[in-house]
């Protein structure tokens, strides 16, 4: 029976709680938030509830990945606490990545492996390493509708993290878009180059991040 192995909080050795990629993004990189304001308020137009949305969303996510990971592993997840909906949906993410799967064969490594980065002290989840023609690869599972350049910042700053903690370079970035309603699917293989670049934005990032602390007290 499979489960998402990662936790909410990540440590460094010393035992200190260090703050996640995700968190790191979402509060220093507002380069989407634009655009997330404006589809909120017409949901909120249309009498919806965009957090309510937001959680959904979010839920059928954990349950595409709780299955994609039982399937890699030849196990079975337990969906006992999603509904119906969110099973729905994820079984449709199932069937998307194993489409692309069948022609896209690796050698699993680590899933839902937790990462942290002792130097820039952050922590991480990272979906999938495996290894293609024996070299390692980071496939990272997006459910969402859209990919945007943030994306991109986050993987590159698990693999960093990885790299970092496990002593073996990521040589392949991938980021896997999967449907929800259907079993398409769009590949995305991001260049060295362009983790280059992403990574240094999450870096600033990160200073920003304990910059901003500092400023609260300053009033």
């Amino acid at each position: 029976m499979s489960s998402i192995k990662c936790h909410t909080r990540y440590r460094l050795r010393s035992g200190a709680i260090v703050p996640s990629v995700t968190t790191l993004i979402d509060s220093q990189l507002g380069w989407s938030k634009r655009v997330l304001i404006s589809w909120a308020r017409r949901k909120a137009l249309e009498g919806l509830d965009p957090d309510a949305i937001l959680k959904e969303t979010g839920d059928e996510g954990t349950c595409s990945h709780l299955l994609i990971a039982a399937y890699l592993e030849g196990g079975t997840a337990n969906v006992g606490d999603f509904s119906a909906n969110q099973v729905k949906a994820g079984g449709w993410a199932l069937q998307s990545f194993k489409s692309w799967h069948a022609s896209n064969p690796f050698e699993v490594v680590k899933l839902e492996y937790p990462v942290v980065s002792e130097s820039l002290k952050y922590g991480g989840c990272i979906d999938i390493v495996g290894k293609v023609d024996g070299k390692l690869a980071l496939v990272d599972i997006k459910t969402s509708k859209g990919i945007w350049p943030e994306m991109i910042v986050q993987i590159a700053a698990y693999g960093a993290a990885y790299e970092s903690q496990e002593g073996e370079k990521i040589e392949n970035y991938h980021l896997l878009q999967l449907s929800k309603s259907d079993i398409s699917f769009q590949h995305f293989k991001i260049s060295p180059d362009k983790i280059e670049t992403a990574f240094a934005v999450f870096k600033h990032c990160r200073e920003l991040y304990d910059l901003q602390k500092i400023m609260k007290g300053f009033i």
